[in-house]
């Protein structure tokens, strides 16, 4: 199976390690300019190609798509028509242009697709979308999610103002960056019937994109929704709460604590399983795909829902 990674950023570059943790050596490279990533040098010995189309002509079976946002829909099409499953990095897209289109390739091609959303894979995510499926929780009346960082922080070898995450014409901004808060409540929630927001540059950060966002939504089984997203709060927050007629849940994602509660005030803390880390999701998303290529067998994140959330992120940002 011979594995083409296009775009060597940071996302890229982990991907690239965990298929070399998973045993996969038939890897190569496109790259459009030099990374800044630490350490790149050590995979100097990898095959590198500057033109898409001479990276394709080496029949590359899977296509991991990990360039800037607004480059994924057009790259993804070009490795669709070669006939490559997709491994599309999130957001899939800043606009709905072409998807259509692509969806079409995927679907004459009977390609397999997968938008990495790694959060799918965390392990109280998973735990908080059984109980709601199951019942346990009772009907949910609300939920809310906050994200919030300190944007120059994410990656300190790298000016942050020149990175996707600040530029619109990158897809960049809080709301498309940070979008895995919507995708997760989706997940859990069900189909979202209305988005209202709020969002502006608020901060003295050097970006032309908005870096504060709060985002009401309504579900279709009439849960509402609240989301805050930042680009500058220190220190960083990503937490949930969900309120349901028998018990909240609250998950914080940085203390990996997952807290059950009744009404009576009851607490059942629950941390993460042995030898969990944050590559573990990302791992654990890679296997996944390649599993379900090998049996060729839909994901659980297809194409589809990752137009859904999109769409819903887009609406957010004000976006037709």
């Amino acid at each position: 199976m011979k594995i083409l990674i296009a775009g060597l950023g940071s996302i890229g570059s982990r991907h690239l390690a965990n298929l070399r943790k998973l045993g996969y050596r038939d890897i190569i490279l496109y790259r459009t300019k030099k990374s800044r990533m630490k350490g790149i040098d050590r995979f100097s010995s990898l095959p590198v190609y500057h033109s898409l189309d001479a990276a394709l002509n080496q029949k590359p079976d899977i296509a991991i798509i990990s360039n800037p946002t607004s480059l994924h829909v057009k790259t993804a099409l070009k490795c669709a028509n070669s006939g490559c499953d997709l491994f599309i990095e999130k957001p899939l897209s800043d606009n709905l242009k072409d998807l259509s289109k692509l969806n079409s390739v995927v679907k004459k091609k009977r390609l397999i697709t997968f938008i990495a959303c790694q959060f799918r894979f965390h392990p109280h995510l998973v735990s908080i979308k059984k109980w709601v499926d199951t019942g346990k929780l009772g009907k949910v009346i609300y939920v809310s999610a906050v994200w919030a960082e300190f944007l120059p922080d994410w990656h300190p070898w790298e000016d942050y103002r020149k990175g996707y995450s600040s530029l619109r014409r990158l897809g960049g901004g809080v709301i498309l960056t940070l979008i895995h808060c919507l995708d997760y409540m989706y997940w859990i929630m069900g189909d979202i019937s209305e988005v209202l927001s709020v969002k502006d540059k608020l901060t003295g950060l050097s970006i032309d994109t908005e870096d504060v966002a709060e985002i009401i939504l309504k579900f279709k089984n009439k849960a509402i929704g609240h989301v805050h997203l930042d680009y500058f709060q220190k220190p960083r927050v990503h937490d949930m709460l969900l309120v349901a007629e028998k018990k909240r849940v609250y998950w914080n994602c940085h203390n990996n604590v997952l807290v059950l509660e009744d009404r009576k005030g009851k607490k059942r803390i629950i941390g993460v399983p042995w030898g969990f880390e944050r590559n573990t999701m990302f791992i654990n998303e890679l296997k996944h795909f390649l599993d379900c290529v090998k049996k060729r067998k839909q994901t659980f994140i297809p194409l589809k829902q990752g137009v859904d959330v999109l769409k819903i992120a887009l609406k957010a940002k004000g976006n037709k």
